[in-house]
């Protein structure tokens, strides 16, 4: 059978939470009378209404990452620049004595959206663009305060003269990887959350509300394509979406995740892994969550999550 990955069963439903990171919805919302409240303004009162004890200061790491897998060369000079780049945004902050200065009152935990595109020529020069398309509340191109926090300490680097190393095997010309803001996450006892991270590159710390993630109550009831059935095509897909605060996905955030070495889908494989999304895609909406709650208030969080596709 062709297929995508090792199979085990269809309708396995296993969220990959990014709890490290939540991308929660975490920017203020414009006030609102009770009766023309939207859902953003009800929100951003919860969060206002936070009691001070559901807070635990925690640490805020930089994270060098690739979004495709060809990429992967370049991480070894990413993790060289997110440590130049770490010791510059402690620079814009005072340490008050300790080696992990803390971001307040300069950064808030809501500010942490957004991610930096950063692009390498093969003269180890390098640019960079802010992305703040998968930012929950605000308009795509503004900026929010940690990307801003990102752009200076990138900008000193670059004007002290920093280059990075070009792989020696790189055949492709450029090469691009993510510069992201996560922090670590505690439970509502204030325990810290374990972390599974590349590399740790801490920044600052940040006083965070306890954080839970989204449960699935009702799974999606997801349907074998006949025609790849008759075919004996098997896989296993991962998607990502957010859960809205009132426990249901988001479609127009749904995107797929392609984490092999191999290249990306195309011709007849194409096909496939477009009519495995397509299923996933219309089964979605029907699926219901409990929200992720950050200090007990209901906020969107984005969801890793592995689809399986097997014949019995």
């Amino acid at each position: 059978m062709a297929g995508f990955g090792v199979a085990s069963r269809l309708g396995e439903y296993r969220l990959m939470t990014r709890s490290a990171a939540l991308l929660v919805a975490l920017a203020a919302a414009p006030s609102a009378s009770p009766a023309q409240a939207t859902p953003q303004a009800v929100m951003a009162s919860c969060l206002d209404a936070i009691p001070a004890d559901a807070f635990t200061r925690v640490p805020v790491y930089l994270l060098p990452t690739v979004s495709d897998s060809a990429q992967r060369i370049i991480l070894p000079s990413a993790d060289i620049l997110a440590s130049v780049v770490a010791r510059h945004v402690r620079a814009q902050l005072p340490s008050g004595g300790s080696p992990l200065p803390e971001g307040e009152p300069a950064i808030g935990w809501r500010d942490l959206e957004g991610e930096i595109v950063v692009t390498v020529g093969s003269d180890g020069d390098f640019s960079w663009r802010v992305d703040d398309s998968g930012s929950l509340l605000r308009p795509s191109g503004q900026s929010s305060p940690g990307s801003e926090l990102l752009v200076r300490a990138l900008t000193a680097a670059h004007d002290a003269g920093e280059r990075l190393p070009w792989p020696a095997e790189a055949t492709e010309k450029p090469l691009s990887f993510l510069l992201q803001v996560t922090h670590a996450t505690s439970t509502r006892s204030g325990a810290l959350t374990p972390m599974r991270l590349r590399v740790s590159i801490p920044i600052f710390s940040l006083a965070v509300p306890w954080l839970s993630s989204v449960t699935v109550t009702r799974p999606p009831r997801i349907g074998y394509p006949d025609n790849l059935r008759r075919m004996g095509m098997t896989g296993t897909i991962i998607l990502r979406y957010v859960v809205n605060p009132d426990g249901r996905a988001d479609p127009a955030t749904l995107t797929d995740l392609w984490n092999s070495p191999e290249p990306y889908p195309s011709g007849e494989m194409g096909r496939v892994y477009r009519s495995f999304i397509a299923t996933v895609r219309r089964a979605l909406p029907a699926a219901r969550f409990g929200p992720a709650l950050a200090g007990g208030c209901p906020v969107p969080q984005l969801v890793h999550q592995p689809f399986v596709f097997e014949i019995r």
